[in-house]
């Protein structure tokens, strides 16, 4: 649109070039020498001293003439919906029944509401009230964003990350014990620390020895809360295999229902934690238990309690 102005801009003024003699003929000149009459008066609403004819935005709006829609309005620029009624003046710029107020998306007229705040209308949402989700591929009502098999309706978690989905796999925590196993055991197929013996030690650092100032006191410290160099700290015997934070902190969190040695349904750290110090340091009977069984405890007595750090550490 602009390049047509300025080639008729430039017609034009060749054209009055050319009849300027003529012209001041007829009417004479004014006080500056110009004709008296210079054709039809060229517009300039937006008063910037650009002809209509040179200017790219005639009514100065910030929008150039080729993409407003009402180039002499300076109030408007935008018709979303091509009904006639500049976005400003429009109480329903998408004409979809909703008014712009009330329309989450006034400028689109597929969506009016977003229940979960996370930018994607309802509509399109597969997870309309779940702002994490906005997709399911698959189609197996489990979203993208939480599905280990996005493309695949028959899979959706993958326990132990190895590639093969929890239906299809026949040891899902992958602890070397099948979930049938398991199951018959009253164990839990989905915890690789949850077995009746041999999967899980409380050789933390993983020298192949339980001991009470390495092994005993990451497990305390860990239920302490600490991390980073303050877990590790003077506590990890030279030869581990297991040595750095990272790796014992995953190590112990992922065994959490493991470190709960009296069974009162919690780990911490002047119950279980003391427990397994006492028992590596050789502690047994009332010495052992003392003053370091949770209420309610499954395990309460220092037999029960050696029994099942026993079957936690390895063989010595």
């Amino acid at each position: 649109m602009f390049r047509a102005k300025i080639l008729i801009g430039v017609l034009l003024l060749v054209t009055l070039s050319v009849s300027h003699a003529s012209v001041v003929g007829r009417f004479g000149e004014n006080a500056f020498g110009q004709a008296a009459w210079a054709g039809p008066k060229a517009e300039d609403p937006d008063l910037d001293g650009k002809s209509n004819l040179f200017d790219d935005d005639d009514d100065g709006d910030g929008v150039k003439d080729d993409d407003d829609k009402f180039p002499l309005d300076t109030n408007e620029a935008f018709d979303t919906d091509n009904d006639g009624f500049g976005n400003n003046a429009d109480l329903d710029d998408d004409n979809d029944g909703v008014e712009d107020s009330n329309d989450v998306f006034p400028l689109d007229s597929t969506e009016t509401v977003d229940a979960d705040f996370d930018g994607v209308g309802d509509n399109k949402d597969a997870f309309p009230n779940n702002s994490s989700e906005i997709l399911d591929s698959d189609g197996d009502a489990v979203g993208d964003n939480s599905d280990a098999f996005p493309l695949d309706a028959s899979e959706s978690i993958d326990t132990d990350g190895d590639g093969l989905g929890n239906n299809a796999d026949l040891d899902d925590d992958n602890d070397n014990f099948t979930d049938e196993a398991e199951l018959a055991d009253g164990t839990d197929p989905l915890n690789r620390f949850s077995c009746k013996s041999g999967c899980f030690s409380f050789d933390v650092d993983e020298n192949l020895e339980a001991q009470p100032l390495t092994d005993g006191l990451l497990v305390i410290r860990h239920l302490f809360g600490f991390s980073g160099e303050s877990l590790t700290s003077g506590a990890v015997d030279p030869s581990a295999e297991r040595g750095t934070s990272e790796l014992i902190s995953g190590y112990l969190t992922d065994a959490d229902f493991q470190l709960d040695i009296d069974g009162d349904g919690e780990s911490k750290p002047l119950t279980d934690g003391l427990l397994l110090i006492r028992y590596l340091f050789g502690f047994s009977d009332d010495s052992l238990i003392s003053g370091a069984i949770g209420s309610g405890a499954e395990r309460d007595t220092a037999e029960e309690v050696e029994a099942y750090i026993k079957e936690r550490v390895p063989a010595s």
